[in-house]
């Protein structure tokens, strides 16, 4: 249409057609910057997190499919990516289909080699979904530098009240930047994940 005719319809009208241009702009604007969103999913205590992280991962993709998501483990969260673990409250849970799905979907399961160390655990132990990764605290703040838009998803059953009481969901006075820096990893960004 022509502007000189935009420019001769009733105001009302015009209203409405540039109320209507600014709403798709904006559905526009919205659904472009949701696609290929990446997301850390952070898991340290899989008997209280995993089935729900899980679950949440599922819906997350269900409502946005192009998001790249890691989900990132360690401590206790290793644990669901062991080969036949179940969920403890359910038995009937097999955490090996519900990664392999998710895996199917693009998603990547990271474990943290320092927990395997600590913990006297191997690598054969785990599902073939598996992949690992140096330091899972470090690599949870390598993506967050490198893409500062990847939020780091908590998955905890409890709200946090004090977020400063749990960077990284470790508990106060265990995390030490010091002994990252002896380990040959660089700290370059920290933000507690709630």
């Amino acid at each position: 249409m022509p502007i000189h005719r935009l420019i001769r319809m009733p105001i009302p009208f015009r209203s409405f057609l540039m109320s209507l241009c600014l709403a798709l702009f904006g559905a526009l604007a919205c659904a472009s910057a949701h696609a290929g969103d990446k997301v850390v999913y952070h898991i340290d205590d899989a008997a209280g997190q995993a089935t729900k992280g899980l679950r949440n991962i599922r819906n997350h993709l269900d409502t946005l499919p192009d998001t790249q998501i890691i989900v990132v483990t360690h401590a206790n969260g290793v644990d669901f990516l062991m080969e036949g673990a179940k969920d403890a409250k359910n038995p009937s849970i097999d955490y090996a289909a519900l990664v392999s799905a998710l895996k199917a979907r693009g998603v990547r399961f990271e474990v943290c080699e320092i927990t395997l160390r600590n913990r006297n655990l191997k690598k054969d132990q785990f599902i073939l979904d598996a992949d690992f990764t140096p330091s899972g605290v470090a690599r949870i703040g390598a993506l967050q530098a490198r893409d500062a838009s990847v939020p780091c998803r908590r998955v905890s059953d409890l709200p946090i009240s004090n977020p400063d009481e749990h960077v990284w969901g470790l508990a106060p006075g265990r995390f030490d930047p010091d002994a990252m820096v002896r380990m040959g990893l660089r700290l370059t960004a920290l933000a507690p994940c709630g």
